[in-house]
């Protein structure tokens, strides 16, 4: 996911595995940031939002989960995002509200990063599977690099999604800039669909995700 969709970038800082750490995102290197792409493990704390988390990658350990090591939704409120045009959470439930607050003010990792300054966020509802997910996310920022708006974008990759047969499929892989190996096993996965089926036709596969914002 991350590999092709980095593509679509002048300019680029990946930061994985343990390269993707607190101290890595400390606010006065997301200062600058036009676009954030977070894709990896989080959770949402119904009891206590303010302590839902983006997970990095020294925070599990032995099962247990170190706040102090995560990127949390009270810290997200407090970076600044000024310069950032669109954050995209590709991972499971990063849409999700407190919906036993009776204020009007929604608590949640979209409106954390909107308050922070990114003028769109993308997050999911949900859990998807993580093949759909980043078939999506690379669809989705094909639209966004030739310029369609970020909502458009998002609904364009769904509806592709939702529609496209595995013969669709097979030949948009040999247009995208990944390495021969996994182009030849993903093209192996669908290989004994009939050519017209629609793996991807259930809303399980491209629903979860929203856009919030502009």
């Amino acid at each position: 996911e991350i590999d092709t969709i980095r593509q679509y970038f002048p300019h680029v800082d990946v930061l994985q595995e343990n390269a993707a750490n607190k101290s890595a995102v400390a606010n006065h290197l997301l200062q600058t940031i036009h676009c954030i792409h977070f894709s990896g493990h989080s959770y949402f704390n119904l009891s206590s939002p303010l302590k839902s988390a983006l997970i990095l990658s020294d925070a599990i350990n032995s099962q247990n989960i170190d706040l102090s090591k995560c990127l949390t939704l009270a810290e997200i409120f407090n970076l600044n995002l000024s310069e950032c045009r669109l954050v995209t959470l590709s991972s499971a439930e990063t849409a999700l509200t407190d919906f036993t607050n009776l204020s009007d003010e929604y608590i949640s990792f979209p409106s954390a990063f909107i308050v922070a300054g990114s003028t769109s966020v993308v997050g999911s509802f949900c859990s998807s599977s993580d093949l759909s997910t980043s078939l999506l996310m690379i669809n989705f920022y094909e639209n966004i690099h030739i310029g369609i708006t970020v909502i458009v974008a998002l609904n364009q990759a769904q509806i592709w999604l939702r529609e496209v047969t595995k013969l669709e499929l097979q030949k948009w892989i040999l247009t995208i800039e990944m390495s021969p190996t996994l182009k030849m096993s993903l093209r192996r996965r669908f290989y004994s669909l009939p050519d017209n089926t629609q793996p991807f036709r259930e809303p399980f596969y491209w629903a979860a995700f929203s856009v919030i914002g502009a």
